[in-house]
């Protein structure tokens, strides 16, 4: 009589003429029964089903610390955190935003991290954070010997350096360079054709051009012709004296 038969937990006669073991979603957990009970995986929130087959029922168990579930469903198994989010305790139903001044760069985690603090004195924030990322400090340029710091750091940015302008053979410098300043270089003065030089152009002064002297012929002769290093030299005409009478006129280089 296949019906006298007691079928082992596990197994079940399933209106079979023998035991039989229980389809999949079905269980049974004691010896001689006729038919296998449904999985029952319903749990409340911050839980889930462990393992339902054979004769086992399964249970449910608290989503470890890191991990959530979010209502009560017919989860197997529980969420992890995303980055950025959190939870401390097991059970949890929801995780937890990172606060202000903190991040979380990995999932499952049980706390996030305080963000990285530069120092305001030698540091920028070469990369502003996230609730998933820290903020990345970088040191600040130093400006070399030959450079001047045409911007200055700030919290969010790196100091800008430049390279002090160099004056040309025909330039002077009107302002010295410095740490926080650029040199300043300026045209030497180009004398004109009716001019002469004064005072010859250097690294640090200008040229100083002046007109030549223009002699009066009526009183004056050229002696020496102006250049454009030297001026035009005038000189007084001879006056004959009393006696004496002239045996050539003046020119205006005699």
């Amino acid at each position: 009589d296949w019906s006298s038969d007691v079928c082992s937990s596990d197994l079940a006669l399933e209106g079979k003429a023998s035991c039989a073991n229980c389809p999949s979603q079905t269980f049974h957990d004691s010896t001689g029964a006729t038919s296998c009970k449904a999985c029952a995986y319903a749990c409340t929130a911050g839980h889930f089903h462990t393992a339902c087959g054979c004769s086992n029922a399964g249970h449910c168990q608290q989503c470890t610390a890191g991990q959530y579930n979010a209502a009560a469903t017919l989860a197997q198994d529980c969420a992890d955190c995303v980055p950025g989010r959190y939870a401390a305790a097991a059970g949890s139903a929801s995780c937890t935003p990172c606060a202000a001044g903190q991040y979380q760069d990995f999932s499952r985690s049980t706390a996030c991290k305080p963000l990285t603090t530069c120092n305001a004195a030698t540091q920028y924030e070469f990369s502003a954070p996230t609730v998933s990322s820290d903020r990345v400090c970088a040191s600040n340029t130093p400006c070399g010997l030959s450079q001047y710091e045409s911007a200055p750091e700030t919290a969010s940015s790196d100091r800008v350096c430049k390279e002090h302008t160099l004056c040309s053979s025909t330039q002077w410098e009107t302002t010295a360079p410095g740490p926080a300043q650029d040199r300043v270089c300026k045209d030497h003065a180009v004398c004109g054709a009716t001019q002469w030089a004064t005072k010859q152009a250097g690294t640090h002064h200008n040229r100083v051009c002046a007109d030549h002297t223009m002699c009066d012929l009526t009183k004056t002769f050229i002696a020496a012709q102006g250049s454009a290093h030297a001026d035009r030299v005038c000189e007084p005409l001879r006056t004959c004296s009393a006696g004496w009478h002239q045996l050539e006129a003046p020119t205006s280089t005699t």
